[in-house]
């Protein structure tokens, strides 16, 4: 029951924060990609061609389905992100309390509906978070189907997974790393499910591997050359690491970065001593993810924002970590004070999210550039001095 009320709290708040002001939102940025291809192509250019702007085929077919029928809006072109975004509020907490327990999903629910890199997403016309979501449940799907087994847990990693590739290919390493997993396990541990597992990842990889190229075969084919342009080769530097770690914890401050970073360490000490095969799966999720990009080395991986972006798998698996240690320190106050106890932290997180976080300075009222790179480039400093002349009190006011 304790758990329900707190979900729905969450849910509640999250959708509140992610629906606020999102009328007056215009389009800006990287959001014009899908939306430019949609207005000067038809669908057989669309569905086969990756374009140098890297739009996200999916949502460009979307779009110009709508523009033909419906007619097509800015909450027309948020809409599937806006859903992909409100579902993982409530989908994600409850298979986290089925591998975990109420208290770590609990409280994982109101850091994901606080999260300020995850409303932004959730508002942004662009393929991260239904890919997020996507890749979250192909991967739940596979460990749910390496606990229990049954084909319908494959099925539904298989369509996730392929779906989750197809909106952006940068979601592929997290994809495949249920597959470096379990050949890890199926190394290391022998038993009598041994054989069984090994058949079913195969023919899963397999029938992988060929929804993939049914999507995105054709693309490769005509325009492959374009993923090439899309590799920059940039070097990471410390400001690039310490503002994406900004932007995954939900603050610029140093002393609360420093604390969220303790506590998601802390917690992935309490994962691997009470759930040492949740540990093992999500460090090879989060290590794949990091890996695969690194090999990538997509264009612009350099800002804050775009390595958070590629990487932003690694979000739910440092929000777990810290969720973990939360209800490990509140656990350690007994039954009845420790439930009380989360009640506080739930309200504290609210209360530090608005207070000493982002979204103060980012979601004033009014104001309709909340997607922009002022407020987004990352929670800490420094901005590029390109962003300096459109500083919050120089903004024209047309654009509020």
């Amino acid at each position: 029951m304790w758990f329900c009320l707190g979900l729905t709290l969450a849910v509640a708040l999250g959708t509140l924060l992610r629906l606020y002001q999102l009328p007056a939102q215009i389009i800006s940025d990287d959001e014009w990609h899908a939306l430019l291809v949609m207005l000067g192509h038809g669908y057989g250019y669309i569905l086969s061609h990756f374009g140098n702007c890297d739009y996200c085929i999916p949502l460009a077919v979307f779009y110009k389905l709508a523009s033909q029928t419906t007619g097509l809006g800015e909450i027309t072109m948020r809409l599937p992100i806006l859903a992909a975004g409100l579902m993982s509020l409530a989908v994600m907490p409850v298979i986290l309390s089925r591998v975990s327990s109420l208290s770590v999903a609990g409280l994982f629910a109101w850091l994901l509906a606080l999260s300020p890199l995850h409303i932004y997403f959730s508002r942004y016309a662009r393929p991260y978070l239904p890919g997020l979501f996507l890749t979250f449940l192909a991967c739940s799907c596979f460990y749910a189907w390496w606990q229990c087994g049954g084909r319908k847990y494959l099925a539904g990693h298989i369509v996730c997974a392929g779906l989750a590739v197809y909106s952006h290919l940068t979601f592929a390493p997290a994809c495949l790393a249920p597959y470096v997993f379990a050949a890890i396990q199926l190394l290391v541990f022998r038993d009598g499910r041994r054989k069984g597992r090994l058949v079913g990842a195969g023919v899963s990889a397999l029938l992988l591997a060929g929804l993939c190229l049914m999507f995105l075969g054709v693309p490769l084919i005509v325009d492959g050359g374009a993923l090439f342009s899309k590799v920059s080769g940039s070097s990471l530097t410390f400001h690039t690491v310490l503002g994406a770690f900004s932007l995954m914890v939900g603050t610029g401050n140093s002393v609360w970065m420093g604390i969220g970073g303790g506590l998601a360490l802390h917690g992935l000490v309490l994962m691997w001593k009470t759930r040492r095969e949740l540990f093992g799966y999500v460090v090879t999720i989060a290590v794949s993810q990091v890996a695969g990009i690194a090999c990538m080395q997509p264009v612009g991986v350099e800002v804050p924002m775009h390595y958070a972006r590629y990487r932003l798998v690694l979000l739910p698996v440092i929000l777990l970590a810290i969720a973990f240690s939360l209800a490990g320190l509140c656990g350690l106050l007994g039954q009845k004070k420790g439930r009380v106890a989360m009640g506080v932290v739930c309200a504290g997180l609210a209360v530090c999210s608005w207070r000493m976080g982002p979204l103060r300075s980012i979601y004033y009222f009014p104001n309709a550039w909340t997607n922009h790179g002022l407020f987004q480039y990352s929670y800490g400093r420094p901005f590029p001095a390109s962003y300096e002349p459109l500083k919050t009190g120089r903004i024209p006011e047309f654009y509020h």
